[in-house]
């Protein structure tokens, strides 16, 4: 008994299932079938007799198994390739994650930094008013003591009067005030 498959199989006496090949093609696996020659019309062997079926094809049969299964190895060979470009694909993003992560970190640090250096920008320059302002008062003060003041103020690198110097001054603005105030005694 026999039952047609698509034009080209035959089976017989399949093991009470003629749709077996159609249902599953990796049974033609189990099936020890080789290429025919133009005009062979028949193929058995010790295999597919102790599996209880004859396998008759034709040579076009041959022909499209022969092209699907280049068709598939091309597919699968494709296939392996754009898995292998999926994952370097894949490392590539992961190590792009990890830099934007530490750009990002970056980014906080010196957003940081800008914001203290801001605030230190802002204190000098507070300071520098603050030190104008009194830098200001000492020349006002200065231009009190006379010419030798006048000299100190002149020399921009010489560094602020002290104490000490302000009273030195200030003694010998003293004294040579007693002292014209004492010739002008003298001469009355």
């Amino acid at each position: 008994q026999s039952s047609s498959k698509g034009g080209n199989f035959f089976f017989v006496n399949f093991e009470k299932n003629t749709n077996a090949f159609k249902e599953n093609p990796n049974l033609m696996r189990e099936y020890n079938y080789q290429e025919l020659p133009p005009g062979a019309t028949e193929m058995t062997n010790v295999e597919t007799l102790k599996k209880g079926a004859t396998l008759h094809a034709d040579h076009s049969t041959v022909e499209k198994i022969r092209d699907l299964k280049e068709k598939y190895e091309t597919s699968k060979k494709e296939m392996e390739e754009l898995e292998m470009k999926r994952i370097t694909q894949r490392i590539q993003i992961d190590m792009l994650a990890k830099r934007a992560g530490q750009l990002s970190k970056l980014k906080n640090e010196f957003r940081d930094e800008l914001f203290v250096s801001k605030k230190t920008n802002i204190k000098l320059k507070r300071d520098k008013e603050r030190l104008q302002d009194q830098n200001k008062q000492y020349e006002e003060q200065l231009t009190k003591y006379g010419a030798g003041a006048k000299v100190i103020t002149q020399n921009k690198s010489a560094p602020l009067i002290d104490k000490n110097t302000e009273a030195l001054l200030l003694k010998k603005q003293l004294a040579s005030r007693e002292k014209e105030q004492q010739v002008n005694v003298d001469n009355q």
